[in-house]
């Protein structure tokens, strides 16, 4: 009974914000699609689970400006895991995920597009920290970094920086919201940039001020710059752990090339992302022209920017010349087990030049599971001769081959026979071929 009543409470107050969103898409002609892609990939966490409505139609640039209905629902924390549920659903089959991670990605978090699960968004408001809690956090456990990465101080600042810093983090995030508010309002009067470059505009921060809606407006090209950067330290994490696992000089030929392995799968997620991001910001309405101008001003790499467009993906490389230095300095300690260690990842080397030339044409809409099978094909002879599970010559081994007994050596011989053929030496003829030959005790003639 009870649970037949959640369902229908949350259909009731569900369906209000779907009606609502419904006739708001009818008037200004920005569809779901379009507000799903936003959510996905340009929306900010906390409104990645919310009921988004538009108020304005798309501009040539893609943007539009909404209001987050989530903010005046009060029944919004029982709608929130619901969507999550929805959205890890949507998002695994966009991605073409397993349905055990769909799962995980539903009930707890996931990682590709930062969506909360349906668990995190439910014990979020009752577990979280509080405002004046989590700044102290940042500054006392966090070293200085906020939760979403954002550095408050940094190592190089002085004692007297980091404490100025520190307070004035503190400071802000315990201002009361009225006081916020006001300072909007005035920045929009004036026309103030704000940190980020953005203008305010008055006449909505006046309405959110006094009515408690804020309309916001979502500007895909704005979030580009934050994208790519994002994107950038994805590239530079795993450039990083890739390094640390196959420069170790105590790693195995197996260990070295199950690490470019990893390497290779988790560059496919960072870029089958980002792919995704491109084709979300065409479904706003940004145009590929200016999205190709802002990725190659960014990236700064004209073959990897026409690869991501054109949904191709791009193999991740390693530089030789660092195995070549390792290799020298352990030539110093130890001639002779260097020379080893050389021959072991000249043999990763290979192995790993043979799969980059294997897998040139893998496009984006792949899943991980199809280019993890055929990593595993390619590198499988390579393996086995790593475990000795087939011989490393070229010479095939010969097996012995079994003759037939001879019938005639089944006939045993009587005694006579040996007797008469192994015949007893006397006590004379020992001694003359023992000690007389070695005391040179008999004459010879």
């Amino acid at each position: 009974m009870g649970a037949r009543r959640l369902m229908g409470a949350s259909a009731v107050f569900g369906g209000i914000g779907t009606t609502i969103g419904y006739t708001a898409e009818k008037i200004t002609g920005v569809s779901n699609d379009k507000i799903k892609a936003f959510q996905r990939s340009a929306a900010p966490d906390y409104q990645k689970n919310a009921t988004l409505i538009p108020l304005t139609e798309s501009d040539a640039n893609g943007n539009f400006k909404y209001f987050n209905f989530s903010y005046t629902n009060p029944y919004d924390s029982i709608i929130r895991p619901v969507n999550a549920v929805f959205n890890a659903y949507a998002n695994g089959t966009l991605n073409d995920k397993t349905v055990d991670q769909i799962v995980f990605d539903a009930l707890f978090y996931d990682k590709l597009t930062n969506t909360p699960g349906a668990l995190s968004e439910f014990f979020t408001p009752f577990v979280s920290e509080s405002i004046g809690s989590e700044a102290v956090f940042d500054i006392a456990f966090r070293n200085g970094e906020t939760r979403d990465g954002r550095r408050i101080y940094f190592d190089q600042d002085g004692a007297l920086e980091r404490i100025d810093k520190s307070l004035g983090h503190l400071f802000t995030q315990l201002e009361p919201g009225a006081n916020r508010s006001i300072r909007r309002v005035y920045k929009g009067i004036t026309g103030t940039f704000t940190q980020f470059g953005q203008q305010l505009d008055a006449k909505t921060e006046i309405g959110a001020l006094l009515a408690g809606v804020r309309v916001e407006e979502a500007k895909p090209l704005n979030s580009m710059p934050f994208i790519i950067t994002s994107y950038g330290k994805d590239k530079q994490n795993l450039r990083a752990e890739f390094g640390r696992n196959i420069f170790r000089v105590d790693a195995t030929p197996e260990q070295r090339l199950a690490a470019f392995k990893e390497y290779v799968l988790d560059s496919f997620d960072a870029q089958k992302v980002f792919y995704q991001v491109l084709e979300d910001m065409e479904t706003m309405g940004v145009s590929s022209r200016k999205l190709e101008e802002i990725l190659e001003n960014r990236l700064r790499n004209k073959s990897e920017v026409e690869q991501l467009i054109d949904g191709e993906f791009k193999i991740p490389g390693f530089n030789e010349k660092t195995f070549e230095d390792q290799i020298d300095r352990l030539r110093i300690e130890d001639p002779i087990q260097a020379a080893k260690i050389a021959s072991e990842i000249r043999q990763a080397i290979r192995a790993m030049d043979r799969l980059r030339r294997r897998l040139r044409r893998v496009d984006l809409d792949d899943n991980r599971e199809e280019i993890d099978g055929k990593i595993n094909e390619i590198l499988f002879p390579t393996i086995s001769r790593f475990r000795g599970d087939e011989p490393t010559s070229g010479i095939a081994t010969i097996q012995p081959a079994e003759l037939p007994a001879d019938q005639r050596a089944a006939i045993q011989p009587s005694g006579n026979v040996i007797a008469q053929t192994i015949k007893q030496p006397s006590l004379t003829e020992l001694a003359k071929g023992n000690l007389g030959n070695q005391f040179n005790l008999f004459r010879t003639i």
